[in-house]
């Protein structure tokens, strides 16, 4: 990309996925409540991977270890 700037860190990376994620869940409500299920479910989607971008799981940990 032109122009685009290359010299972002891991922090600043995981501050725009949490970022992403507040507004994609904002916006998949309002999509939900205008009954506009299949992006409500794509924004949903891409939430979830936000968040897991901003929150990585430390490796070899399982959802199962954890309950």
């Amino acid at each position: 990309m032109s122009g685009a700037r290359e010299d972002f860190n891991e922090d600043q990376a995981a501050e725009f996925a949490a970022y992403v994620a507040s507004l994609t869940a904002e916006l998949s409500r309002l999509a939900r409540l205008h009954r506009l299920s299949t992006l409500a479910y794509l924004l949903e989607m891409s939430r979830m991977e936000a968040r897991g971008i901003a929150q990585p799981r430390p490796l070899g940990k399982t959802q199962e270890a954890s309950e």
